[in-house]
């Protein structure tokens, strides 16, 4: 969703920034899709309204989570809560989910064990 920066800079400009992700899946996801919600600080009022509109969808989301976040992780199906105040270790975390979650998607058996 956010590869062109240029872009998600100007969506922000003329809409608002609380709403950047919500815009954009609000036009996209549906009911049966997973949307994977990677972030440092989730109680921030763009993931809150992002996850809304995906609840609102019916679809599922699945949140690994930077420090403490009652709301979002509340408001999540599935969240994996890096229990620590250290960005640079929770991004560390994060980079190995996302490994993770590559290797699974790409099929690999021995990946996904």
């Amino acid at each position: 969703m956010t590869d062109n920066g240029v872009l998600l800079s100007e969506w922000a400009n003329d809409t608002a920034y609380e709403n950047i992700f919500a815009e954009q899946l609000g036009n996209i996801i549906k009911l049966g899709d997973i949307d994977i919600v990677i972030s440092g600080r989730w109680d921030s009022p763009n993931m809150l309204n992002r996850v809304k509109v995906v609840k609102c969808k019916e679809a599922t989301t699945i949140g690994s989570i930077g420090f403490d976040s009652e709301k979002l992780s509340e408001l999540a199906d599935i969240d994996d809560i890096v229990p620590n105040h250290n960005m640079e270790q929770i991004e560390g975390a994060r980079l190995f989910l996302e490994n993770v979650i590559t290797t699974c998607l790409r099929g690999d058996p021995n990946g996904c064990k």
